[in-house]
């Protein structure tokens, strides 16, 4: 697969190395900073460099997936234009900031065909695919609750590298940047949509950022389920935990780990606990950075959902048969799936600044704009 990067930043770092151990073949890279082009002809003196996306799309005609790696608030801007250029795309967390602008961008794929996803790749850890295999066979029953902690650190120092982080406009607070992972997790494994938040939010230690460092809510699923979550940038003096309690008729469990990569606690139905009975597993799944292992499996993924719809495509040109959105594959990740937890962080802020209960899905286009200044008015 060959590839193009788009901000060559702190996670852009990871998509490099993934690229180049999946043997895909990164094309070229685009960022607006020359000392960030030149830290990734460092890396691979092979790659095309360029500070103009429209310039690289029509540079490069055989890019097929681009990974948009740029501050939040561009995210759906370039992949936008990625996709109007027929290119595949991978957009990191978060796709969008605004309800309006992920529709967008599903509309986009729609129009154009094309393989679009949402780089949550802690979707492929090892704990939450063993807990899907054991929800699908019936094991837990009824879910009862579940919890989420996402207890890290995020010091001045992380905010001064980079100005956009901890704005509305680029960014949004812990919950949109470090707590939509966790977010996602939680999602998946309660299995049923959410149609109502209660949140909090709070800026108790970050006073130089104009987003929030404290995060909690309920969640209410539409199933009977509730969820409770806790997310900060406040643990002293370093990232703490980030942990996911689940509550079942026939089961318990407890994932940690760096980033909910690791079964810490088991007892389904009598069960074994696979990470302990699995040497195999326990090396292969866990991370030692938040970062986690799954970045791989992302690109893997999409790499076999291209060649899918490849030959789906060409079987279609010989038999002249009319392309439908049912015989096209999907990445694991699309573009609804990741919708799914920024529709959640933005009902939850929305839900904070009215001070009441938020129904979903969202019925006005929520964005996190529409929380600027909302902090300094409650401080």
């Amino acid at each position: 697969m060959k590839v193009a990067i788009v901000g060559y930043g702190r996670i852009a770092k990871r998509h490099h190395e993934v690229i180049q151990e999946n043997q895909d073949e990164l094309i070229s890279v685009c960022d607006n900073n020359p000392a960030a082009l030149q830290k990734a002809i460092d890396k691979d003196p092979s790659v095309h460099t360029y500070t103009s996306l429209s310039e690289m799309l029509v540079s490069e005609p055989e890019i097929e997936t681009v990974a948009i790696c740029t501050p939040s608030g561009l995210h759906s801007l370039q992949a936008k234009e990625c996709m109007e250029a027929k290119k595949a795309v991978l957009i990191e967390k978060p796709m969008a900031l605004s309800i309006q602008e992920a529709d967008e961008l599903i509309q986009t794929a729609d129009k154009y065909s094309l393989t679009a996803a949402v780089c949550h790749q802690n979707r492929f850890n090892g704990p939450l695919r063993q807990i899907k295999k054991v929800q699908r066979a019936g094991e837990f029953g009824k879910i009862s609750h579940a919890s989420l902690h996402v207890r890290w650190n995020r010091n001045e120092n992380y905010y001064q590298q980079a100005k956009w982080r901890g704005t509305w406009e680029m960014d949004g607070g812990v919950l949109m940047n470090q707590g939509i992972h966790g977010i996602d997790y939680l999602l998946t494994i309660m299995n049923s949509p959410v149609v109502s938040v209660f949140g909090k939010i709070a800026n108790r230690i970050h006073p130089f950022n104009e987003t929030e460092d404290l995060c909690t809510g309920i969640l209410a699923f539409e199933n009977g389920a509730l969820a409770t979550i806790e997310i900060t940038a406040n643990t002293y003096p370093r990232n703490y935990e980030e942990t996911l309690y689940l509550f079942a008729e026939n089961g318990t469990v407890k994932i940690g780990g760096a980033c909910l990569d690791q079964i810490e606690y088991w007892n389904v139905n009598a069960l074994a606990n696979p990470s302990t009975e699995d040497d195999q597993f326990k090396e292969n799944e866990i991370s030692k950075d938040i970062y986690g292992k799954g970045h791989l499996s992302m690109y893997q993924n999409i790499r076999n959902v291209l060649q899918e719809n490849k030959g789906n495509a060409e079987i279609k040109e010989y038999t002249e048969a009319k392309e439908t959105k049912e015989n096209k594959s999907e990445p694991l990740v699309n573009l609804l799936e990741g919708k799914k937890a920024l529709e959640v962080i933005l009902a939850l802020y929305q839900s904070a600044k009215e001070n009441k209960e938020i129904k979903l899905p969202l019925k006005e286009n929520f964005s996190t704009m529409k929380m600027k200044g909302f902090l300094n008015d409650h401080e």
